[in-house]
C-alpha cells in the first residue's frame, strides 16, 4: 500500500514539473477550454521605440477559421490582416518554424510614455463527438511599450561664433573704417606734398 502511494506521488510530481516547465517555455493564449500554440509578436513587451506604426502577431499553430484583432491603449479591437505562413527564426529562438502571421499598420504612435496593446482571437474547433463547430475566444495578456521623449535627445550644436550675423557686421564695419582711414591718410599725405611744393616755388 505504501509503495503504491509512493508511486502515485512520484508520478504526480513528475507530471506537475512537466506542466510547469511547459508553461514557462511557451507563450500560451488563455481560452474557454482551449489553448493556442507558442506566440511571437511586435513590439516587444516593455520595449522602447521612437515610434510604432505596425503590430505583428504570429503563432506556430492555429484553429480553423481563426481571426485576430488588436486593442491599442484600451481602444476597441481592430481586425488584423492575415499574412500567411512565414518560415523564420524569431528573436529568442534557435529553430526556424512555420509562423502563421497577422499584421496591422496604424498611424505612427509618437506620444511619449507608456502604451498598451492586447491581441484577441476568435476561432472554431470541430467537435467530432457532437458533430458541430465549437466557438472559442481567446486573448493574450496586456503587453506594453514605451515611446521615448523627444526632448531627451540632444539639441543641435549652436553655429560657430564666426557665422553669427553680429560677427559679420563687425567685420564689415571694421573693413569700412580701415578703408576710410587709409584713404584719409593718403589724401592728407598728398595735400601735404602739394603744400610743400607750393612753398618751395
Amino acid at each position: 500500500m505504501l509503495k503504491t502511494k509512493l508511486k502515485h506521488t512520484i508520478t504526480l510530481t513528475i507530471v506537475s514539473v512537466f506542466l510547469v516547465l511547459s508553461a514557462l517555455s511557451t507563450s500560451l493564449f488563455s481560452a474557454n477550454g482551449a489553448t493556442i500554440a507558442m506566440a511571437n509578436y511586435y513590439p516587444d513587451d516593455g520595449g522602447t521605440y521612437e515610434f510604432v506604426d505596425h503590430f505583428l502577431e504570429q503563432t506556430t499553430a492555429v484553429n480553423t477559421n481563426t481571426t485576430v484583432s488588436i486593442s491599442i491603449d484600451g481602444e476597441p479591437p481592430m481586425p488584423m490582416a492575415y499574412q500567411g505562413i512565414k518560415n523564420e527564426i524569431v528573436p529568442g529562438d534557435t529553430v526556424a518554424r512555420d509562423w502563421y502571421t497577422w499584421n496591422i499598420t496604424v498611424p505612427a504612435i509618437t506620444t511619449p510614455g507608456k502604451h498598451t496593446f492586447q491581441f484577441f482571437r476568435h476561432y472554431y474547433v470541430w467537435q467530432e463527438a457532437d458533430q458541430y463547430w465549437a466557438e472559442f475566444n481567446s486573448h493574450s495578456t496586456v503587453q506594453t511599450f514605451n515611446i521615448g521623449n523627444p526632448s531627451a535627445t540632444p539639441s543641435p550644436s549652436p553655429p560657430p561664433e564666426t557665422m553669427k550675423p553680429a560677427y559679420i557686421y563687425a567685420v564689415i564695419a571694421a573693413s569700412a573704417i580701415t578703408a576710410f582711414l587709409v584713404l584719409a591718410t593718403f589724401t592728407l599725405r598728398k595735400r601735404t606734398q602739394q603744400h610743400n611744393q607750393t612753398n618751395h616755388t
